[in-house]
């Protein structure tokens, strides 16, 4: 990678003590996400299907993507990432809406009643599973702040490009290392060690580049603030949704701690930078507003799953597979009443795949890029070339899922919560967007990995683990789901939420 020593003379000192590091931590972290949440606030206030949990949930991701778009914004106007205008931005825009938000209608929520109040062994049981996640976060934030471990794939693939950034104040070009080496240099531009890395989409850089601005530093812990901070939005979320589905605040409360509590989410807590915690997140808000979307028909929750869907195409290369699937979801989901027009548009589609691939066809798709097939090599521009050969690594896929002591027994769960929502025939149940988004990153990741050269990462456990981590905590809220339904209690959560 190409070293330039000089420093942007806009940028703030580097030489900034603790106590500046971390109150510019905390401020670039609060900004966005009082801002996010006063947006969803403002789209949900009037739905009935709204508490704080989901609000500071959805609020969090949303405003960490507002700030990765205002850097985005001051590049392409040639504006200096000045950390008072950056935050100057934000702060302006959270005024407006907070005048807003003064508005007095209120709709009361239509949660259904939890049939009896919480006793005090219940509250007692809640009181300790706070006290186990506030360790559990403890425990984590201490292997970040105090003795940080930098994460190969981090610093490897994400982290210099934020470095590079804050040094220039500006986003500069990245090129692949074939190209670099035929550039003059005459302006800076940079490369990965990494061949595919530099074409990487760039959103989780500029998180990094985000808290870069506001902590004047390139390496303290404080960066990596809102890794650990997404962890908490993610379990919010859940324990929202759950609650507006009348489960019990113990019961949320442990669905909540499990989340926090997996070993896995927490490897990719205490070594943060990787964008995979991000894709699961985003991904959960995805899925768990399509749901209330599919229920419910709140338009609102229909504008947050987009508002996700766009933020999710923008974090990873599966990020942008994982929309398309999303996408496919609401086009289901719209269709739900409409079983001949759902059937006759999927056997169009595959009779289109069976045809493109045998005239060997291309086409050009907005985002994301040229799309062909040849035979069995499928071409993507934005994603790379895939040649489609079966590999077996079932074994490997079944290993990493039922014995890799990771999961906290999640997939056992999951499949036993199938099997029995299956015999009971609980329509309800299956025919959800969770379940679906489930079953279909599911269909993803087994595809990836039995078809294309993915398969040498499942062979030797490198990144297998981290794409089940996309549907992990979706999984949580579904069984959770399913359990307190299959319970036969709160009865009237499924006559709130009863299928359009």
């Amino acid at each position: 990678m190409k070293v330039r020593s000089e420093v942007s003379t806009s940028m703030p000192p580097m030489n900034s003590d603790v106590t500046q590091i971390v109150a510019g931590g905390v401020i670039g972290v609060l900004t966005p996400w009082v801002l996010g949440s006063l947006i969803v606030h403002l789209l949900l206030k009037g739905t009935g299907r709204s508490n704080i949990f989901i609000v500071l949930g959805y609020g969090f991701l949303l405003g960490i993507f507002i700030a990765t778009l205002l850097l985005r914004v001051f590049n392409s106007l040639g504006i200096s990432f000045e950390v008072y205008l950056l935050q100057g931005a934000l702060v302006f825009g959270t005024m407006l809406l907070a005048a807003l938000v003064r508005s007095p209608r209120v709709v009361r929520n239509t949660i259904p009643e939890h049939p009896k109040r919480q006793s005090e062994i219940e509250l007692l049981c809640i009181a300790l599973l706070i006290a186990l996640a506030t360790h559990r976060l403890y425990l984590v934030s201490h292997e970040v702040f105090v003795r940080p471990l930098f994460a190969w794939d981090s610093w490897m693939n994400w982290h210099p490009k934020a470095a590079i950034w804050f040094h220039f104040g500006n986003l500069v070009d990245f090129v692949s290392p074939t190209n670099w080496l035929k550039l003059s240099h005459e302006e800076p531009t940079y490369t990965l060690g990494n061949s595919a890395a530099w074409n990487y989409p760039i959103t989780v850089p500029l998180i990094t580049l985000w808290m870069m601005i506001n902590t004047a530093s390139t390496s303290h812990g404080m960066l990596y603030l809102p890794w650990i901070l997404l962890s908490l939005a993610i379990a919010s979320i859940i324990y929202g949704h759950l609650r507006l589905l009348g489960v019990s605040p113990l019961f949320g409360s442990l669905a909540a701690y499990l989340l926090l509590s997996t070993p896995y989410i927490n490897i990719h807590v205490a070594l943060p930078g990787y964008a995979d915690i991000w894709v699961a997140g985003v991904y959960t808000a995805i899925g768990l507003s399509i749901f209330e979307w599919q229920h419910t028909r709140r338009n609102s929750f229909l504008i947050i799953s987009i508002l996700m869907i766009v933020f999710c195409g923008t974090l990873k290369n599966p990020g942008i597979v994982l929309s398309c699937l999303s996408i496919l979801a609401l086009i289901l989901f719209q269709l739900i009443n409409r079983t001949r027009t759902a059937i006759a548009i999927l056997v169009f589609g595959v009779t289109v795949l069976i045809l493109a691939s045998w005239f060997d066809t291309s086409l050009t798709i907005p985002v994301i890029g040229t799309f062909g097939i040849e035979g069995n090599i499928i071409t993507i521009s934005s994603l790379g070339e895939f040649a489609l050969n079966y590999h077996p690594v079932t074994p490997y896929i079944l290993e990493a899922l039922f014995v890799s002591m990771q999961w906290n027994l999640l997939w056992y769960f999951l499949v036993l919560t199938v099997f029995l929502a299956t015999v009971r025939r609980q329509k309800f149940i299956m025919l959800s967007a969770d379940f679906l988004l489930i079953v279909l990153c599911l269909t993803f990741i087994i595809f990836a990995f039995s078809f294309t050269e993915h398969s040498r990462n499942a062979y030797n456990f490198m990144s297998i683990n981290r794409s089940f981590l996309y549907l992990a905590p979706l999984s949580i809220f579904f069984i959770f789901r399913a359990v307190n339904l299959l319970k036969g209690q709160h009865a009237k959560a499924e006559t709130v939420l009863a299928p359009p």
